[in-house]
């Protein structure tokens, strides 16, 4: 699934389940990560965060103009309402300590908020959120299932009596009793 916007693209690749984001201008990077790695995203409005992962003012939005007007509700929901828009941007939270955000600009020229060019810059950032939102609640309940997967993981008499030495180490226990756990976990 491909994304243009007005300065750039963002390229969604479900089989290697990546995401590129292709920055115009000299100073841009393009930034590519897995989604695995995608931990959370907003939409910035004018430098201030609108929404988080659909939450918030927007779900007003949502209610009253439906599934745009969570964005609409989102980028309108300011006390003071600019005739135009400079900047607005998705960005996203990687886990990668170099790099831990990276921003896809949707509209960085002035458009009137009006106009069509900002109605479809608006679909766009609805679209590239809305792919995000399902990234994020898949990459939830992957973590959720491996954590599952982790407790209900069986675990070998060798490692209870390392967990058991590690406590009679630390002195939670005594010697006495890890002897006497030790024992019953071997069967002796």
């Amino acid at each position: 699934m491909k994304i243009k916007t007005v300065s750039g693209s963002v390229e969604f690749d479900d089989n290697k389940r990546t995401v590129l984001v292709k920055n115009k201008g000299m100073f841009k990077k393009d930034v590519s990560c897995r989604y695995d790695d995608i931990l959370s995203f907003d939409l910035i409005d004018e430098g201030t965060t609108v929404t988080s992962g659909g939450l918030g003012r927007a779900l007003v939005g949502g209610a009253l103009f439906g599934p745009l007007g969570a964005l609409v509700g989102g980028t309108t929901g300011k006390k003071k309402q600019n005739t135009k828009c400079e900047r607005l941007q998705v960005s996203l939270t990687i886990n990668n300590q170099a790099s831990p955000i990276a921003y896809m600009d949707i509209v960085t020229v002035p458009l009137p908020r009006k106009s069509m060019a900002f109605q479809n810059a608006l679909k766009d950032a609805e679209k590239i959120m809305s792919k995000l939102e399902v990234i994020c609640h898949e990459n939830e309940a992957v973590s959720q299932y491996n954590q599952q997967q982790y407790i209900a993981a069986p675990v070998s008499g060798a490692d209870e009596i390392m967990r058991f030495k590690a406590l009679a180490d630390s002195g939670v226990i005594s010697q006495e009793e890890f002897e006497t756990k030790k024992r019953q976990l071997l069967g002796i």
